[in-house]
């Protein structure tokens, strides 16, 4: 088959987190099986087509002309980013679809990277759920935008992707079961790929075996409370037992320069004589990194979520991690790893402590939570699956019943498109009430002029005199 994979991140631009590992161990796993693979990502700097591990890999800019625009970025200013970077790789995709049809087209990421293929239905669309929908989630979106409009319309447009979807994929059966409402056992499970030829228990180590007891820890040096917490694990791991070195991969530096400071920082907080070393996380070395260490703490609020628990626990090393939602599918508690409350630094120390003193518990969290990874993670595994997926796109694409439900997908939304046109009312009325002294004393005419009270008569002969005709409806 000819595959077609949309990933606004696609390493190694913007760094190797959870999506972008996803993207490229999807990616990875298609060539492997022997499908023609085609990636469309943003680029960092330069736009550019180059065959990268085999696969082609545009990469595309940001379009700048709306990212420009002066009153959009104040109201919606999180659907007019997704919306700038993504019509530059529908543009992209679009061009290769024209050269060379693609069969199937998969969206492991942000829904909406596959909202106007989706539309458009040139070729049948498989989306991917994630744990995680940083661009599709209310709380999040609401909290970085003044408006409702803005998160109201980025979730309105990700749902319809969703209905317009050909097939539906899901890593664990309790995220399909919170994220479509209807019919999710027809969702199929496919957990995350992972290469377990590179991420195994047999090769090379970074770092000299002089002594078992190294403990890695990974997590954003850069998140001033995941900084403060890891330094606070290795204060208390280090006074209780001084032999345990220290490796932090840091997940969100790129550069010599932000290592640099990383490592300065951590000795601020530390002292020159506490042994941390402070490096990125290089995805070529990882597996010699993880291995150099018997165990591994994930801190909480990891970018590389699903994958910086499964890449440890493939390469048969003890974990400890941080209890947050949507760990149960991927982690047994007290079986395949250890896990602590988040930014409890007593709960972490006394974990990994209780790891370093106790071989026979190492071995046994280590040995469990390598056989779990073999037996739901196996790359080889979850792409014949995935086949199956895109084969039931491709047959169901062009079928009375497929065209009948993208059409009912497209009713439903135009009904529910009145509500984004009312959030759209409020919000030019919100804006014109912040930015215009005018508009906000016609506000206040009109509000006391329809009111009950003993200055009513007053507003309305104000309203008269000033030429407030209008009424805004709020009470």
């Amino acid at each position: 088959m000819r595959i077609g994979i949309i990933s606004a991140s696609f390493p190694p631009d913007f760094g190797w987190d959870g999506g972008a590992t996803r993207a490229y161990e999807l990616a990875m796993g298609l060539k492997a099986a022997g499908h023609e693979v085609e990636i469309f990502a943003l680029a960092s700097e330069i736009e550019s087509e180059t065959i990268q591990d085999g696969m082609r890999v545009h990469r595309v800019l940001v379009d700048q002309k709306l990212v420009q625009l002066k009153v959009v970025p104040k109201t919606t200013p999180n659907a007019l980013t997704i919306w700038s970077s993504r019509s530059a790789l529908w543009k992209a995709c679009l061009k290769a679809h024209a050269e060379r049809p693609f069969d199937v087209l998969d969206i492991p990421n942000i829904l909406w990277d596959g909202l106007l293929p989706a539309i458009a239905g040139l070729v049948p669309v498989v989306v991917r759920l994630q744990q995680n929908q940083s661009l599709y989630d209310k709380e999040s979106i609401g909290a970085k935008s003044a408006f409702a409009l803005d998160s109201e319309l980025v979730n309105e447009l990700s749902n319809l992707t969703l209905s317009l979807a050909e097939q539906i994929y899901s890593p664990t059966k309790q995220l399909a079961e919170s994220l479509v409402s209807r019919h999710p056992e027809k969702v199929a499970i496919i957990c995350d790929p992972l290469d377990l030829d590179k991420f195994t228990v047999y090769g090379s180590m970074a770092l000299p075996k002089d002594s078992d007891r190294k403990l890695v820890l990974t997590g954003k040096v850069r998140d001033k409370a995941v900084h403060k917490y890891m330094c606070d694990v290795i204060k208390g791991v280090h006074h209780q037992n001084p032999d345990v070195s220290f490796l932090i991969l840091a997940e969100d530096i790129t550069s010599d320069d932000d290592e640099h400071h990383a490592q300065e920082s951590v000795k601020g907080l530390l002292g020159e004589h506490n042994p941390v070393i402070v490096t990125r996380a290089y995805h070529q070395l990882l597996p010699e990194l993880l291995r150099s260490a018997q165990y591994v703490l994930v801190a909480p609020g990891s970018e590389r979520i699903p994958y910086s628990w499964l890449e440890p626990m493939a390469c048969q090393r003890a974990l400890v991690a941080s209890s947050d939602p949507g760990t149960e599918p991927y982690i047994r508690a007290g079986e395949d790893a250890i896990l602590v409350k988040p930014y409890d630094v007593k709960g972490s120390v006394q974990a990994i402590l209780e790891l370093s003193n106790d071989r026979s518990l190492r071995l046994k969290i280590s040995i469990t939570g390598c056989r779990a990874i073999h037996e739901s993670h196996c790359r080889l595994r979850g792409m014949a699956n995935l086949e199956a997926v895109y084969r039931a796109a491709i047959d169901n694409y062009r079928t009375p019943e497929r065209a009948a439900a993208r059409a009912m997908a497209m009713h439903d939304f135009i009904q529910r498109a009145e509500s984004l046109v009312s959030s759209y009312d409020k919000m030019l009325y919100d804006l014109l009430f912040v930015e215009s002294p005018e508009f906000r004393f016609r506000h206040w005419v009109t509000k006391f002029a329809e009111s009950n009270s003993p200055a009513a008569p007053i507003a309305t002969k104000m309203a008269k005199l000033f030429g407030v005709k209008h009424t805004n409806g709020r009470q």
